[in-house]
């Protein structure tokens, strides 16, 4: 759902300054986390960045420190889950590791480990997030400066984070409905309501919306290509969906007057490896109430 305008107005310096709330990795053990999706993994290798001092592996909610990876300076560590995690006010990324053996194991923080087995020589920084922009931590494909803005300072994988991408893929299309007005109850009913067809954890949750709501979602799947194009910002995501609207015989002018809300999966270098579908998307429209 994109929430990113409602969050925004409650910040103030203490949120940014006050013990480094949602700023640093070491927060996201604060509370009891619960998984909100995951995704198998086979053995893939990463090793301690050799910086975060404070990195742990944890137990499954993330409530007890198990072991402290700095008492493992040389060890490869080998994922076989990426998980999504959230105590209901932060969310981030984690992977399930285990060393070679299998006897030491837990639950980490991505941002404490680098892609790829250690080697001696091996560097504290991944060579894929190194070409990524500073200003730009997680790839996202085509940033306005107003969208880096928003996304700086927020940890990549936060729910505000992704809230933010998604509410700036989906307005070119939102805008190209002419008019039309954008309502944030129709987001979070596409929200949902998108959940539902990939099958998430809350594909049975009551959404209690109004019969009149008009659907229209993905016609045609993207290719393997198309999805790293994605990526790579050679395909931009707004025309791709009015490409698929157009296959549809969508009009974009027949809905002037009406309600509108989006959704779409998240695209953006650094989600591409914990996220299954790119260029998924549903639009919700309400027709103007007698």
């Amino acid at each position: 759902m994109k929430f990113k305008a409602l969050i925004v107005p409650f910040l103030t310096t203490a949120s940014f300054l006050g013990g480094g709330y949602l700023l640093t990795p070491s927060t996201h053990a604060a509370g009891v986390y619960h998984v909100v999706t995951s995704k198998a993994v086979t053995n893939v290798p990463y090793h301690w960045n050799g910086t975060s001092t404070k990195a742990y592996l944890w137990n499954s909610n993330l409530t007890v420190k198990q072991h402290h990876l700095t008492n493992y300076p040389k060890t490869t560590w080998y994922a076989t889950k990426v998980l999504k995690m959230t105590n209901g006010h932060k969310t981030g990324i984690f992977y399930y590791v285990n060393n070679a053996s299998g006897k030491t194991h837990g639950y980490v923080w991505k941002g404490y480990l680098v892609k790829g087995a250690y080697s001696a020589g091996a560097t504290t920084t991944d060579k894929t997030s190194s070409n990524i922009s500073k200003n730009n931590p997680g790839g996202v494909p085509h940033a306005s400066q107003a969208e880096l803005k928003d996304l700086k300072g927020w940890p990549v994988g936060e729910d505000y984070y992704d809230s933010s991408v998604t509410y700036y893929q989906d307005l070119p299309v939102i805008k190209s409905f002419t008019g039309t007005k954008e309502s944030k109850k129709l987001d979070g009913i596409a929200d949902t309501k998108l959940d539902n067809i990939l099958g998430s954890e809350f594909q049975n949750e009551s959404i209690g919306v109004s019969q009149n709501i008009k659907y229209i979602k993905l016609l045609t799947t993207p290719t393997q290509h198309q999805i790293q194009e994605f990526v790579s910002g050679k395909l931009i995501f707004s025309d791709f969906v009015l490409n698929d609207l157009k296959n549809q015989k969508i009009n974009l002018n027949d809905y002037k007057g009406w309600q509108i809300g989006m959704n779409s999966t998240l695209i953006y270098k650094e989600a591409f490896n914990y996220y299954k579908t790119f260029g998924t998307y549903l639009i919700a429209l309400l027709p103007p109430q007698k």
